[in-house]
C-alpha cells in the first residue's frame, strides 16, 4: 500500500507533486515528514547540521532498480527537483547529504555484503557501514581496505578516495575497487570496471557523486587475521617527543607498510591532550616502527590484539553524533620543523574557541606515504602521481553545541588553515591535495586534483551525464569546476575589479591615490594591494611574490582612462590581476568584481559608472562592499566573454568601448 504525504504537507509545489509521484511507483519506500521511517532517517545523521535538514519526502531504495526508477521519476516531473544523496551520512558540513525542500535519496537500506566463491571480493552495498563490513568478514579470516571507523557508510568513503588501516599495503580505498555498480543521470544501471566504463571507473575513484548514484562496490578482499592497535593517550606535555616519533615513522625511507597511525591533539572541556592510534596489520605485539611512541609516557593504553571490527568501533567513539559539526584538512610535507609548526598553530588557535559551549578542537595528522599515493595513482582521479616523498594530511575536527557559534567556529577554522598554509610554503613543503572525504564547503578539493584529472573528470561527466543532473540538481558534495567554480590550481584565472574611488578609498584609506591630472602615475600604488586584498579573500590566502607568476597586476585601466579623457580628473578605477596567468594567455578565465558604495547614494553613483549594473535592494544595510564572483550568478559576472572582451578592449587603448546596452544584446 502505497504511503501518502501527511495531512498539511505541501503537495502543491514541484517538489511536493515529485514525492507523490514518487510514492506511486515506490510505495512505503517513500517517507514524509511526522512518519517513524522520515525521523529515523534524519535523526542518525552524524552531524546536527544536517539533521536539522527537512526534505518533502525521503527515498528508502533497497535495490538499484528502486535508485534508478527514482532517478526516472524525478527527471521526469516538469521542474527537476533537487535531491541528496545519502550513503552513511557521515558528511558534516550542512547540505552534504541532505537537502530542505528537496528529496533525500537514503541508500542505507542498500547494505548487502557478499563474498566470491574464491574469496577475492567482497560485494557491498554503499549503505552498509564500515563496521557492518568487518563483523561480516572477521568470521571469515577476511578484510578490505576500507574505512577506520565503524559508523561511516561504504559509499561516500569510496569514492573520495579513502584511507585504510591497510592502504600502506594496498592504496587508497577507490583504488581497490575491482567494480562499481552506478545509476547513471538516465536511470541506466551500468558496470564501471577495467573492461566496461573504464573511465567512469577512473572517475569514481575519487570524484565523488559527479556521475551517478553508486548502488554497490566490489572491493579486493584479501586473507586477514587479528590485528594489534587501540589508542594511546599522552600528556600534552610530551607533543615534541610525540612529533618526533611520527615523524620517525613517516619517513620516507622504507615505510612500514603494516603501520596505520594517526597523531591528535585535542582539546576539550577536561583541558588538553595527545592521543595516538596506533594499528599494525599483524598480530604482532609492540612493532618495532612504534617503539619510539610506546617509550613515552604515557596516561592510558588500550592497544592489544583485536578483530578489525573491535578496532573499528573504538575509532568511531571518538566522534560524538549529533553535535555540531567541522572538519578541514590540508597537505604538506613530514618534516619536523612542519610538524610543530602545525602544533603550534593549533595550540594558538585554542583562544578563539576554548569558551564555546561543548567544544572539542583536534588537530590530527596522518601520514600519506607514497606507498598510499603512488601505488595506483595513474589509476585514481587524485592528481597525486607527479608527488615524492613523505606526505601528511592534516585534519581539524571540531564539535560544539549551538549553532549561534558557527560563524566563531568557521572564522577560527580559516584563519587556522590560512596560517598552517602559509608555514608549509615558507618551509617549502606545501601540497595543494585537497582531501575530499575531510574538506570544509568553502575548500575545492576536486580543483586540486590538476588539470590533467579535471579534465578527464569534466569528459566523463559530459559522457554520463551530458544534461549535467548531478551538477545542478545534486547541491550537496563537490562539484567539477566549470565556469563558475575556481579552475585548477595549475590553470589561469584574471579577476577584474572596478568601481568609483570613493568606494575603493573606504576599503584602502590608508593608500596613496594619485587623483591630479599632472600626477597619473602608472601602475597607481592601490592597485597591487587592491588586487593582493581581492585574492586573499577569494582563495583564503596571502600571495606569494617568491612565486614566479602568482600574482600579475595588469593595471592598464587608468592608462587607458587617461588616454581617452586626458583632461577629466579620474573619480573612477579599475584594475586587473591575473593568477598564474601569462601576459600573452588570449583568454583566461575571468571573474568580474565591481566595488559599490551603498551608503551615500543608495548605489547610484556606482551604477552609474558600472557597466555591469547590480541591485542596492540586495544589499541593502551594507556600505561598502565587492560584488560579485561569477559562482553566486549575479548580473554581469556569468557571462565572462563580455568581461574579456572589455579588458582586451582597455590594454590595446581601444577607442569604441561598448555600453551595457549593446553588450546585452550579445
Amino acid at each position: 500500500m502505497e504511503q501518502l504525504p501527511p495531512a498539511g504537507n505541501t503537495t502543491n509545489t514541484s517538489v511536493g507533486n515529485c514525492c507523490i509521484a514518487l510514492a506511486s511507483v515506490l510505495g512505503n519506500k517513500v517517507s514524509f515528514p511526522n512518519t517513524q521511517p522520515y525521523n529515523d532517517s534524519i535523526s542518525t545523521y552524524f552531524s546536527q547540521q544536517n539533521s536539522n535538514l527537512h526534505p518533502v519526502c525521503i527515498i528508502s531504495p533497497t535495490t538499484a532498480e528502486d535508485v534508478a526508477t527514482a532517478i526516472n521519476t524525478i527527471t521526469s516531473t516538469v521542474e527537476t527537483t533537487n535531491f541528496a544523496i545519502r550513503s552513511g551520512g557521515h558528511a558534516s558540513f550542512t547540505g552534504a547529504s541532505n537537502i530542505a525542500n528537496g528529496v533525500t535519496l537514503d541508500l542505507r537500506g542498500l547494505d548487502s555484503i557478499t563474498v566470491s566463491p574464491d574469496r577475492t571480493t567482497a560485494s557491498i552495498g554503499v549503505g552498509a557501514t564500515w563496521g557492518d563490513v568487518y563483523s561480516h568478514l572477521d568470521p571469515l579470516d577476511l578484510s578490505v581496505a576500507g574505512g577506520r571507523a565503524a559508523q561511516v557508510g561504504v559509499g561516500g568513503l569510496t569514492t573520495g578516495g579513502g584511507i585504510s588501516y591497510f592502504s600502506p599495503r594496498y592504496g587508497w580505498t577507490c583504488d581497490t575497487v575491482a567494480n562499481f555498480e552506478v545509476v547513471l543521470a538516465n536511470g541506466t544501471i551500468v558496470n564501471a570496471n577495467e573492461h566496461e566504463n573504464p573511465e567512469l571507473m577512473v572517475a569514481l575513484r575519487g570524484g565523488s557523486s559527479n556521475f551517478g548514484v553508486v548502488t554497490r562496490v566490489d572491493l579486493k578482499a584479501f586473507e586477514q587475521g587479528a590485528i594489534w592497535g587501540g589508542s594511546v593517550y599522552h600528556s600534552v606535555d610530551t607533543y615534541q617527543q610525540n612529533l618526533e616519533a611520527f615523524a620517525g615513522v613517516n619517513s620516507a625511507d622504507g615505510y612500514d607498510e603494516f603501520a596505520s597511525l594517526i597523531t591528535s591533539f585535542g582539546f576539550s572541556a577536561q583541558g588538553k591532550a595527545v592521543v595516538n592510534s596506533i594499528v599494525y596489520t599483524k598480530a604482532e605485539e609492540n612493532p618495532a616502527v612504534f617503539r619510539l611512541f610506546m617509550n613515552i609516557p604515557k596516561l592510558l593504553s588500550t592497544v592489544r590484539i583485536a578483530s578489525m571490527h573491535e578496532i573499528a568501533m573504538e575509532q568511531g567513539s571518538f566522534s560524538k553524533v549529533g553535535k555540531r559539526q567541522m572538519s578541514v584538512v590540508t597537505t604538506h610535507g613530514s618534516t619536523l620543523p612542519m610538524l610543530e609548526a602545525v602544533y603550534q598553530r593549533w595550540d594558538s588557535s585554542l583562544a578563539g574557541v576554548e569558551d564555546i559551549p561543548g567544544m572539542v578542537w583536534a588537530i590530527s595528522l596522518e601520514p600519506l606515504p607514497s606507498a598510499i599515493y603512488a601505488r595506483n595513482a595513474s589509476k585514481n582521479a587524485l592528481g597525486l602521481d607527479d608527488v615524492s616523498g613523505s606526505l601528511v594530511v592534516t585534519l581539524l575536527s571540531a564539535t560544539w553545541d549551538n549553532e549561534s557559534d558557527d560563524e566563531k567556529v568557521e572564522k577560527a577554522a580559516r584563519e587556522l588553515f590560512d596560517n598552517i598554509d602559509d608555514d608549509a610554503r615558507k618551509l617549502g613543503v606545501y601540497e595543494p591535495f585537497v582531501y575530499l572525504n575531510y574538506a570544509a564547503p568553502w575548500q575545492d578539493p576536486i580543483t586540486s586534483y590538476k588539470s590533467k584529472n579535471v579534465e578527464l573528470l569534466k569528459r566523463v561527466s559530459q559522457d554520463v551525464d551530458p544534461k549535467r543532473l548531478f551538477q545542478t540538481a545534486v547541491p550537496g558534495g563537490f562539484k567539477l569546476p566549470n565556469k563558475h567554480h575556481l579552475p585548477p590550481h595549475d590553470q589561469p584565472l584574471r579577476i577584474h575589479i572596478e568601481g568609483p574611488l570613493v568606494a575603493i578609498q573606504k576599503l584602502l584609506p590608508d593608500i596613496l591615490w594619485h587623483l591630479s591630472l599632472l600626477d597619473r602615475t602608472f601602475p597607481q600604488p592601490a592597485g597591487p594591494e587592491l588586487a593582493r586584498l581581492t585574492y586573499q579573500q577569494i582563495y583564503g590566502r596571502d600571495t606569494c611574490p617568491e612565486v614566479a607568476g602568482d600574482l600579475v597586476v595588469r593595471d592598464e585601466y587608468l592608462r587607458w582612462m587617461a588616454e581617452k579623457y586626458p583632461d577629466q580628473l579620474i573619480d573612477y578605477y579599475g584594475v586587473t590581476f591575473d593568477y598564474l596567468v601569462p601576459v600573452d594567455e588570449p583568454n583566461p578565465e575571468v571573474l568580474q568584481i565591481n566595488i559599490i558604495e551603498i551608503e551615500d547614494d543608495n548605489g547610484v553613483d556606482a551604477n552609474t559608472g558600472l557597466l555591469f549594473a547590480v541591485d542596492p535592494v540586495d544589499y541593502v544595510g551594507n556600505k561598502v562592499l565587492a560584488v560579485s564572483r561569477c559562482c553566486q550568478m549575479r548580473k554581469g559576472t556569468q557571462h565572462r566573454w563580455r568581461v574579456n572582451a572589455l579588458v582586451d578592449q582597455r590594454v590595446h587603448g581601444g577607442e569604441n568601448l561598448k555600453g551595457m546596452e549593446e553588450l546585452e544584446k550579445h
